[in-house]
């Protein structure tokens, strides 16, 4: 979810583009976190997250899921398309392998690493109030071994997703977090502009 400028809470910082002295805020929302251009201050990150190519993350692929509601308001699923007859076959780039992994990074002060884990957190809490919702013979559990793509519908930024526990329907697959990159207030001239388009 994207947040206008001025709302949602002021966070840590990500420099996105190295040997640009403009920085990327954040504001962060339930349900996402969109980064504005906003000071030179840096947020700390872990080697991981450091090794993210956020300017060339594979595209995410439409075409081998389908989109199905779980009737959970933080837990969304992705069904592998039987009509797609190449399959799973588009390249992720691989995140972290477990929530332990995640959460150690997050604790070591990796500001990223933190965020995603609040993100996978409320979807654990969501899951353990309704136990057995994704336990059944069609989906199985996250798994947290996580992978990124780009945003599904065009937008700068990218996503986190986790595999579930294959099932019946093949390996499900559930957005963990969605990051969104927006310009806002910049001058024309402003370099990254061609790369990070404004409202």
């Amino acid at each position: 979810m994207h947040l206008p400028c001025g709302q949602g809470q002021q966070g840590p910082h990500l420099d996105l583009f190295p040997g640009y002295l403009d920085k990327l805020s954040l504001c962060t929302s339930q349900n996402g976190v969109e980064f504005v251009v906003h000071s030179a201050a840096v947020m700390p990150l872990c080697d991981i997250c450091k090794s993210i190519p956020f300017k060339h993350l594979p595209p995410f692929p439409k075409e081998e899921y389908v989109r199905t509601s779980t009737g959970l308001e933080h837990v969304q699923t992705l069904v592998p398309n039987k009509f797609n007859p190449r399959g799973a076959t588009a390249p992720r780039v691989r995140y972290h392998a477990n929530t332990q992994s995640l959460r150690g990074e997050a604790a070591e002060g990796c500001e990223l690493c933190l965020l995603i884990q609040g993100e996978a957190d409320v979807m654990l809490a969501e899951l353990e109030d309704h136990e057995g919702r994704m336990k059944d013979d069609s989906d199985g559990p996250p798994t947290f071994y996580m992978c990124l793509t780009k945003r599904p519908d065009g937008g700068q930024g990218f996503w986190v997703l986790s595999e579930c526990s294959p099932r019946a329907r093949g390996t499900v697959t559930v957005p963990v977090a969605v990051f969104g990159f927006t310009v806002a207030d910049m001058s024309e001239s402003w370099p990254l502009l061609a790369l990070l388009p404004g409202r």
